[in-house]
């Protein structure tokens, strides 16, 4: 918790709201002066080595990335064209076009710039100073004229706010980055107007709503509440809000939404001061809907980073007393779960006493298993159903990501000159992992030359001095992990970047298993070390398993 002195008057927690456990997960207080700047150095240390903690082994990152981003965080542009990146790439001797994507999506997912692939508008730049791209955001939403309009603007304004040279040519890609963060919806029929819903209004516009027979759902969150959960839902179902296309009549605001398919109506409403958001639904077929909403919330939790116990979906009793309550007694839907797993086909209402079924509350509410799953698929931002089996197999509890392997760390043999201007408060050692930037202002200083196990990289270019025999050696034992890595590959699942850690950690496992296929690597690889194996591989995931290999030569030697 920072504690913000404004003039003289310092703003502090009150003693009784950490008694009640409001502020439970706070470590520390930090008292800053935003006038004089009087304690922000010390909030972003401690930040720094909070986040550093995070990643305590390190991330693999072998030489070639290492050079790419080293060149792209030292250009002082703020942005370039997807192709001035794929040269950089093969300077640095990345020419193949997955591992270029595989990078870029790395360096996206490390904030370290802005690359969205798959966005036909924003694949073609990449941002190279992220704080640059929220900058030109956060000009549209603190503009006083978008304050003033509730949240509404169109494309006259964002010319009005971007005047300035550095947004030029740039306006489509901006609006494009609103969407991409979800700040923002187009109002469907009025093409070139926008919304922000966390501009609109605080108080809900005039509606009718009818209580009976409605399904109810609620999220309980336990010790913390992000903001924006509401917000992105928002502008993810907006295509369904009712009088979406007439602003002045949408039934939408800050904290709520009525959402309307034709077949059912949904009240969502967010009590953020109580931590909840509760759902109601009525119509024909509300189960329909309520689970459609259900699954875009998962969605939410999951990029939000909310672990099943950070927050309780709670499922209404339909026992005889509690059905016609507008507030029924309510389980845990993941205690449902446990009863199921444990036989337990019933479970007690504690307000009425009586036996209810387990699975009769479950699908009643939300339906787990449907027969028809392209029913997911119905324009709700992303499409659901490409989730499906995912969320119905964990049935509400994430899978959790394994840990990092003891031994993810990449050996580095660097020789970097740093500018003493960047204040780089550690320097790149032999045996350094990257574990979070400590740098200000321009961060790293040209590269003159990269000294590594590949080969030597010299302005743009990588020398490699290897005769014939050499090669040979190299090709046949570069052979032999390429086969390793295609077999292992069908049968792994390597769509996140811990699962491509640990596809590696098992090649290198496999290796140290076989004595004569280590010794073989070991052999040919004197000829420059296990890393100049890897210009003779042709994988994506080849750069992750080099760089296993590495770290594995290293305790070999």
């Amino acid at each position: 918790m920072t504690e913000a002195k404004a003039q003289q008057f310092i703003a502090q927690a009150k003693e009784e709201q950490w008694e009640e456990g409001e502020f439970a997960n706070l470590r520390d207080t930090f008292p800053i002066n935003l006038a004089t700047n009087r304690g922000l150095k010390e909030l972003q240390i401690e930040l720094q080595h909070e986040l550093e903690k995070l990643i305590p082994n390190g991330i693999l990152f072998p030489n070639k990335w290492l050079a790419v981003r080293y060149t792209l965080e030292n250009d002082g542009r703020n942005y370039i064209n997807y192709s001035e990146y794929q040269t950089t790439c093969r300077r640095h001797g990345i020419t193949n076009r997955q591992e270029m994507c595989q990078l870029s999506r790395f360096l996206h997912d490390l904030g370290i710039c802005l690359h969205f692939q798959n966005d036909p508008i924003l694949c073609d730049r990449m941002i190279l100073k992220p704080n640059w791209g929220t900058t030109a955001i956060y000009k549209i939403l603190d503009h006083q004229t978008v304050k003033q309009n509730l949240g509404q603007f169109n494309h006259q304004d964002l010319a009005d706010i971007w005047q300035a040279e550095e947004y030029a040519n740039m306006h489509h890609q901006l609006l494009q980055l609103m969407k991409e963060f979800k700040v923002c919806y187009e109002i469907p029929r009025r093409k070139g107007e926008y919304i922000a819903p966390h501009l609109l209004s605080p108080e809900s516009p005039p509606y009718d709503w009818n209580p009976e027979n409605n399904l109810i759902l609620r999220y309980n969150y336990k010790n913390f509440m992000p903001k924006g959960i509401l917000t992105r839902f928002i502008v993810e179902m907006h295509k369904e809000i009712e009088n979406v296309s007439d602003p002045e009549n949408a039934l939408v605001w800050r904290t709520g939404v009525i959402l309307n398919d034709n077949t059912a109506r949904a009240e969502v409403i967010e009590n953020y001061h109580k931590r909840e958001i509760i759902i109601r639904v009525s119509g024909n077929r509300p189960r329909d809907l309520l689970t459609i909403i259900n699954r875009k919330f998962i969605e939410i939790h999951d990029i939000f980073n909310l672990k099943p116990e950070d927050y309780d979906t709670l499922i209404p009793c339909n026992c005889q007393v509690c059905k016609p309550q507008q507030n029924p007694f309510t389980f845990p839907l993941n205690r449902l779960y446990h009863c199921l797993d444990k036989k337990r086909f019933t479970i007690e209402c504690h307000e009425s006493g009586e036996d209810v079924n387990v699975r009769g509350l479950i699908d009643d509410v939300i339906i787990q298993y449907p027969d028809y799953p392209e029913m997911f698929d119905r324009g709700y931002g992303e499409s659901l159903s490409r989730k499906q089996h995912q969320n119905d197999g964990r049935r509400y509890r994430r899978i959790q990501p394994r840990d990092a392997p003891p031994n993810s760390t990449v050996n580095l043999s660097l020789t970097v000159p740093i500018n003493n201007h960047n204040q780089q408060e550690q320097a790149m050692s032999n045996d350094k992992i990257w574990n979070g930037d400590r740098v200000e202002g321009s961060k790293i200083g040209s590269i003159n030359s990269l000294q590594g196990s590949v080969g030597d990289i010299h302005g743009n270019n990588i020398v490699h001095n290897y005769n014939n025999t050499e090669k040979q050696s190299l090709a046949e034992a570069a052979k032999e992990i390429q086969d390793l890595i295609e077999q292992l590959s069908t049968t792994y699942n390597t769509d996140s970047m811990m699962a491509k850690v640990a596809f590696a950690e098992e090649i290198k496992n496999q290796v140290n298993g076989n004595p004569n296929l280590g010794g073989r690597i070991l052999s040919a690889g004197k000829a420059g070390g296990v890393a100049a194996i890897g210009q003779f591989l042709n994988h994506p995931l080849a750069s992750f398993v080099i760089a296993a290999l590495e770290d594995w030569e290293k305790t070999k030697n």
